[in-house]
């Protein structure tokens, strides 16, 4: 993994995949993605790419 959800993004979609989010905790509305994690990618429904991101609670 790239590490951060946009450097994860990137890196699939330079591989050809098409890329979709899924929020382990439903998509914040306040928090920037740079202060996300990733906890998952799924390759396995080519062409689509599924990463699982984490985000603090907001207002932290």
């Amino acid at each position: 993994m790239a590490g951060t959800p946009i450097g994860e993004i990137y890196t699939l979609a330079g591989e050809g995949f098409d890329v979709q989010v899924h929020w382990d905790q439903g998509e914040p509305a306040d928090v920037p993605l740079a202060l996300c994690t990733v906890t998952g990618v799924d390759e396995s429904a080519k062409p689509t790419a599924t990463i699982s991101v984490s985000c603090p609670a907001e207002g932290s």
